[in-house]
């Protein structure tokens, strides 16, 4: 069976495709706040590399909104019931 991945996981790995499509440094470094600073801060993934610090906020598309017929959070139930 396949180790579920967390949600921090997958936050970094779309800051890491979109910090590739920006053809950014592959050094940079991607960092949990919440074991950062043992709280939530809003943010989710924070990058740092080449002195700076930008944290981002992942926020994943859900097709189902603003769909009558389908429901927001619909897709994702369904993808989430197709995983397991």
């Amino acid at each position: 069976m396949a180790k579920a991945i967390s949600k921090f996981e997958r936050e970094r790995y779309c800051v890491e495709q979109l910090a590739a499509s920006l053809r950014l440094p592959g050094s940079l470094e991607y960092r949990d706040p919440l074991v950062d600073y043992g709280r939530e801060t809003g943010i989710d993934v924070v990058m740092i590399g080449q002195g700076r610090r930008i944290g981002f906020q992942v926020t994943e598309y859900d097709g189902g909104e603003g769909v009558a017929n389908l429901g927001a959070g619909r897709m994702r139930a369904d993808e989430v019931r197709l995983k397991r």
